[in-house]
């Protein structure tokens, strides 16, 4: 998994059709597949970032990328969701083996470059496992509404509680990444919060809030004593696209996270 910040002037780029060139990626060495993003310019200011296919470039998310933006491009064991591509407040973007390239380079690497040069700067790294340690338990509850398509107004609610596992090493939600996504059918919701963004409140609860667009998004935890946690998240004024039933939720802090398939009650 890979956080990309990027910038780029759109005079330093030359255009091959949608492709400006600009590579990050992840590949899994010889015998597996390559899992790349790419920027891409469609026309009239929709500006993405793409994951490569077999045959070209997926639908994408979009980002601006000629101002600072970061986006995620991860790799799972899971053939199904093999690569997941997530730009915060946007549906993730998810495909399979069967969709994507297979790997150029003999060994596993991420680089970050262009699509014609070498990457001047190649990290290589031994067999990729599962790094997250899993919660013991994770019971979380989700409750939808959705506005008219595309009106950015859809809403949603998540909430419930989780325990440590047993090898994990803690976590401090003031100085780790927390992350929170939820998918199901064609939609979803995605967001990565920086660390040392929450802040606690006298109660001892801690606390994250934010504007997404034109709407909002917050989040609160709250220790339940020893390894248990109680968290609740909301955002509104948003495009959760074409979620259904059942939903996925995912939630990680630092290198601890849990994910469950749940019911939501849609409204």
């Amino acid at each position: 998994m890979a956080d990309v910040t990027v910038e780029v002037s759109s005079g330093s780029v030359t255009l091959v059709g949608q492709d400006t060139g600009v590579r990050a990626i992840l590949s899994e060495g010889a015998g597996g597949v390559e899992i790349a993003a790419a920027l891409v310019d469609r026309g009239a200011g929709n500006l993405r970032v793409a994951l490569v296919t077999g045959g070209g470039f997926s639908q994408g998310v979009p980002l601006d990328w000629t101002n600072e933006q970061t986006f995620r491009l991860q790799r799972n064991i899971d053939p199904a969701r093999r690569a997941v591509l997530t730009v915060s407040c946007h549906p993730p973007e998810i495909l399979t083996d069967a969709d994507l390239p297979p790997a150029r380079r003999p060994n596993t690497n991420f680089e970050f470059g262009c699509s014609s040069d070498p990457a001047s700067a190649v990290s290589f790294w031994g067999p990729i496992g599962d790094v997250i340690m899993p919660f013991a338990a994770f019971e979380p509850k989700v409750e939808i509404e959705l506005g008219p398509p595309g009106a950015n107004k859809d809403e949603f609610e998540v909430k419930g509680s989780f325990t440590l596992g047993d090898g994990s090493n803690g976590i401090d939600i003031l100085t780790e990444i927390v992350s929170l996504e939820l998918t199901g059918g064609a939609g979803g919701f995605s967001t990565t919060i920086s660390a040392g963004s929450f802040r606690m409140d006298k109660k001892g609860r801690f606390k994250f809030e934010t504007i997404i667009d034109v709407g909002v998004f917050e989040a609160v935890i709250r220790p339940l004593g020893g390894d248990s946690f109680e968290f609740k998240a909301e955002g509104e004024g948003l495009n959760l696209g074409a979620i259904a039933n059942p939903v996925n939720v995912s939630l990680t802090i630092g290198d601890d996270g849990g994910s469950a398939n749940v019911t939501a009650e849609f409204e």
